[in-house]
């Protein structure tokens, strides 16, 4: 969490796809968290595209529909990734545009054989957690 942590003293937005108890780790620090999902009301949705428009949510908690088109941030400083398996070709397209100005951070028990590969020959780095 360093990384997440020095982007937050930056005032960037972060992008946490997906992580379930994200909110509760943070609720005793000054950071916004919120969710973007497509099962949400529109209206819940709206108010919350136009908090992230205007900086005004930390981090915001999400999958697919974190990648859709209307999704503006302010100044992104860090997207993570849980389990990049899951996301489709175009979703991923979405993702490479986005890495080429922001620091990402993947995680995943099971990686594609093209990240791994990737990672072994040095073109990504790779990090293994060996705790729980």
């Amino acid at each position: 969490f360093s990384h997440l942590k020095r982007t937050l003293k930056k005032w960037y937005n972060n992008v946490v796809i997906p992580y379930e108890n994200f909110n509760a780790r943070f609720e005793n620090y000054p950071v916004e968290v919120d969710v973007l999902s497509r099962f949400r009301s529109k209206k819940e949705q709206a108010e919350t595209l136009e908090r992230v428009r205007k900086g005004q949510i930390d981090i915001i908690i999400g999958a697919h529909r974190l990648l859709s088109k209307d999704v503006v941030f302010s100044d992104l400083g860090l997207i993570v990734i849980d389990e990049e398996h899951r996301f489709g070709v175009k979703h991923k397209e979405t993702l490479k545009e986005l890495k080429t100005k922001v620091d990402v951070l993947t995680l995943t028990a099971t990686p594609i054989p093209r990240t791994l590969r990737m990672s072994m020959l040095g073109i990504r780095d790779l990090s293994v957690i060996e705790t729980p």
